[in-house]
């Protein structure tokens, strides 16, 4: 290639603080006259614009041939990046694989791949794999490597960047090829945003039937709209036996659909799963066959051979459309697939194993993948807490997922999964939601938001992602209905992207509910290391939300891990009032806001919004204790949005209660308005209200209270008696075990 060469990668900036790569890389900056100034290395050589023919840069290193030996269908490729690309830059590093001999001696095939491009904005070694065992054939004699860079500019500037900063990034390293001696039909090409993806109905309800789409939008990235695929489709082959007929030649391929449903359409006969309006003429056929494994019986459905826009047939790829009018809110849809090849020989993935090809079924049902029709089973279970996984399959929702069941809540949480949450397919919440009021905000209370250590599981509806998340939050916070409505956001980079959002509905719910700056998009200068201590501001008023009283338990502590071998590049976030610091960096004597609150008044109550500047599942423990540290960052977090929750369970866990009377709201009022108690050791209560005169209005609570639950209760402006009291001036007077507390408000008629 015109700029690629091989550096001694001593003389190449590496600001991986867990790796540095000593060897010799290959990178592509040969001959280049542009430098990584912007950077802050303008001695560093970077990726060139454009070359002096005035064409962006698209350019590889070829390996050798290599003999294709040993036997088995599994071949992969592998190798290291240093990757400091991030998306607006539109640098991509690249890779392909192509055999030889097959058609005849010495001659090679195309060049293969997933027809992907990879980036990555952290400054970070990553070891890579990709199964390329499809395109190898039993019959070639050598295979070819290829690695490179390609310059997306000319095509995508404007959509999913600006092409502005390039780096001298990628750098690769270790490029393996290997083969293994495993036998059957091979998945590696299938693709996760190319499955069926949670939904809500389509006509706005909780009630109506929802479609069975896939995650990727196919409408172009220019475009304004969002227009799901219809289908979910798989890439499967196997270039040593093929992919067997069904039974007999012309009966469409073996190539199978397994699904198994929970909820209103448990039991749903096979021949309604299929949307019939789609077959004619083509084979999404119900077999009749069923497959028990993992404890479910699974409904066989033949996939159809897929067709490019053109009408030819696309080589080893398959897809399957479900029936749109069908599936209701509390539908899970559980499903894997399976091909046979002409060997017979079986073998079953999904993206929820990885696309493990494994010939045990078992194997693969049990990790099976889903697909849900929301609101979902925490909803019918009386819960009101939405969590959106921006990290789907990368690791997040275990964190997430342990914190909920020590909590006591995992039965009432629903979840929306954002499928390929780094590819910008316009997938996520604000998509498919069709009606906020009624399948949101007559729904749930708490959203918490997890886009863990991506740049692309939140946005503002405007390319390259147009999901409009941002004006979606702004209406479920605003003309929320209940008395407080919450939302939790969380993620390395959150306050980054944050910066970048052009539409009117960022910058109104950043002003309205969450007001703050980006102070840095890396928090490593604190520090120096990997990880980061901590902890809530010193002097933190009572009511703030990460606020312990020091006789229970002292000052919020945990420590936000940076990790190793990929470094987490943390924000520092800084509020603008009314927002406030609820936690804070603390390393190498530095500190800095770490987590921003603010509560604002709304129609129905209150709105009450948590920044993090660190993804929630890179939280770790400070202290031994027998709950961990992020189960008690989310309990408080989900008090302050007023979920009456018990402690966690654990021998050495003290209680979390706190004495609190909070102020009424609204105040003034006219007629009714809302208090809130909270107690920290359980007995008898009394909650009155008096005149200016001193004399008792009305007797609110005169009872024995558990410790620890929120208590709320309403004033209908009446006294005793039952009768109307007039405008002015009145106190209300918690006593408790130990505590007690009086505060003013205001009746205007």
């Amino acid at each position: 290639g015109d700029f690629a060469g091989l550096y001694n990668a001593i003389t190449v900036v590496q600001e991986d603080p867990c790796f540095s790569d000593l060897s010799c890389v290959w990178a592509f900056y040969n001959g280049s006259t542009y430098n990584y100034g912007c950077g802050g290395f303008p001695a560093q050589t970077a990726v060139p614009y454009e070359n002096l023919r005035a064409q962006y840069i698209a350019t590889e290193v070829w390996s050798p041939q290599i003999p294709y030996t040993g036997s088995g269908a599994v071949a992969r490729i592998v190798f290291d990046v240093y990757r400091d690309m991030p998306l607006h830059t539109l640098i991509f590093y690249v890779w392909h694989v192509r055999t030889i001999g097959v058609v005849a001696p010495g001659c090679p095939s195309g060049w293969d791949d997933y027809n992907f491009v990879y980036y990555g904005g952290q400054k970070d070694w990553i070891r890579t794999g990709n199964d390329v065992g499809q395109w190898m054939s039993s019959a070639a004699s050598h295979v070819q490597l290829a690695v490179g860079i390609s310059d997306m500019c000319e095509f995508w500037v404007g959509i999913y960047g600006d092409c502005l900063c390039h780096s001298h990034a990628p750098l690769i390293d270790n490029v393996e090829f290997y083969r293994v001696a495993a036998d059957g039909p091979q998945w590696g090409a299938s693709r996760d945003l190319d499955c069926f993806q949670d939904n809500f109905s389509e006509d706005g309800t909780t009630t109506g039937t929802a479609r069975a789409d896939m995650a990727n939008d196919i409408l172009p990235g220019t475009s304004a709209g969002i227009t799901p695929g219809d289908s979910a489709h798989v890439t499967v082959g196997d270039p040593e036996a093929g992919i067997d007929d069904h039974i007999g030649p012309g009966s469409g391929p073996a190539v199978y659909f397994y699904c198994s449903i929970d909820g209103p359409n448990a039991g749903t006969p096979g021949a309604d799963l299929v949307e019939t309006s789609s077959i004619t003429g083509r084979r999404m056929n119900v077999t009749g066959n069923t497959l028990s494994a993992a404890g479910r019986t699974w409904i066989e459905i033949q996939m159809d051979s897929a067709f490019t826009s053109g009408g030819s047939w696309s080589p080893d790829h398959y897809c399957i459309d479900l029936n749109d009018d069908l599936f209701l809110p509390g539908d899970t849809i559980w499903f894997f697939y399976g091909a046979r090849n002409g060997n017979g020989i079986v073998t079953y993935g999904s993206a929820a194993d990885g696309w493990s090809g494994t010939q045990d079924a078992d194997e693969t049902a049990a990790t099976a993948d889903e697909f849900t029709i929301l609101p979902a089973e925490g909803w019918l279970n009386g819960g009101d807490v939405l969590y959106v996984d921006g990290m789907n399959f990368r690791g997040a929702q275990p964190y997430f997922d342990t914190a909920f069941e020590l909590l006591g809540i995992e039965e009432k949480v629903d979840r929306y999964d954002i499928r390929a949450p780094s590819s910008g397919i316009s997938n996520h919440l604000g998509a498919r939601v069709k009606n906020v009021t009624q399948q949101l905000i007559g729904v749930y209370r708490k959203i918490i938001w997890n886009t863990g250590n991506l740049t692309t599981a939140f946005s503002d509806g405007i390319k390259p992602d147009k999901s409009p998340d941002t004006q979606l939050l702004f209406d479920f916070l605003e003309f929320g209905t209940a008395s407080t409505q919450g939302v939790y956001l969380s993620g390395d980079d959150v306050g980054q992207i944050w910066q970048t959002f052009t539409d009117a509905s960022a910058t109104a719910l950043k002003t309205r509910f969450i007001n703050h700056n980006l102070v840095t998009g890396n928090a490593a200068p604190l520090v120096g290391i990997a990880s980061y201590g901590v902890g809530s501001p010193p002097g933190l008023a009572p009511g703030g939300v990460f606020w312990k009283s020091p006789i229970i338990l002292g000052p919020d502590t945990l420590i936000a891990f940076g990790g190793c071998s990929q470094i987490n590049d943390f924000d520092v976030i800084a509020p603008v009032a009314p927002g406030l610091v609820e936690m804070d960096y603390h390393g190498n004597g530095a500190v800095q806001p770490a987590v921003v609150g603010q509560t604002t008044a709304v129609t129905a109550g209150f709105a009450k919004f948590i920044l993090s500047g660190f993804s929630y599942h890179y939280i770790r423990d400070d202290r031994p204790a027998s709950v961990p540290d992020r189960v008690i960052h989310l309990l408080r977090i989900l008090r302050w949005f007023d979920n009456p929750l018990d402690d966690p369970t654990g021998g050495d866990t003290p209680s979390l209660a706190v004495n609190a009377l909070d102020q009424n709201y609204p105040n003034p009022f006219n007629p009714t308005t809302t208090i809130k108690y909270q107690i920290k050791d359980a007995g008898h209560v009394s909650l009155k209200i008096y005149n200016v005169a001193g004399q008792l209005v009305r007797t609110l609570v005169d009872e024995q209270v558990k410790a620890g639950e929120i208590q709320d209760i309403q004033w209908r402006g009446v006294n005793d008696a039952g009768q109307p009291v007039s405008s002015g001036v009145y106190f209300y007077k918690l006593i408790s075990t130990n505590f007690t507390q009086t505060k003013k408000m205001v009746l205007l008629k």
